[in-house]
């Protein structure tokens, strides 16, 4: 899905963790290349929801399509606003911030430059990633 390259994801088609609608997708790392989450939305009919704090020339929150919603927030082990003026939560506070609490999550891709390491072992440690059904 999405462009060849640093854009291009493949989604496990396995029919025990397939996307089928309505499914969530959470998109982690975007940098200006939406093209995963518009296909991901186009071929599953998934709500894809987009995080990147780095996308300066964007509001902090804008809907692409009636299925890609964009928020300018990054993803941490813990809340906080950088030097740089970005916004970051954990994946809980994304989760309660969109009302998915208990929600399933049906992908949630992460390309945030190895803050990955940050943000994992919190995701880990709240439970959060048990109503997740892939990790990219």
């Amino acid at each position: 899905m999405g462009n060849m390259g640093d854009g291009g994801w493949e989604i496990c088609d396995d029919p025990d963790v397939r996307p089928i609608p309505p499914c969530t997708i959470y998109s982690f790392g975007i940098n200006y290349d939406f093209s995963f989450d518009d296909e991901a939305s186009t071929v599953y009919g998934c709500h894809v929801f987009s995080f990147d704090p780095s996308m300066n020339k964007l509001p902090d929150k804008m809907d692409r399509s009636p299925l890609v919603h964009f928020y300018k927030v990054g993803l941490s082990n813990t809340a906080t606003i950088t030097n740089n003026k970005w916004a970051l939560k954990t994946f809980t506070d994304i989760r309660s911030m969109l009302g998915h609490n208990t929600k399933d999550i049906d992908i949630v891709k992460m390309d945030i430059e190895n803050s990955e390491w940050l943000a994992l072992p919190e995701m880990i440690k709240s439970d959060q990633l048990t109503t997740v059904r892939q990790l990219m």
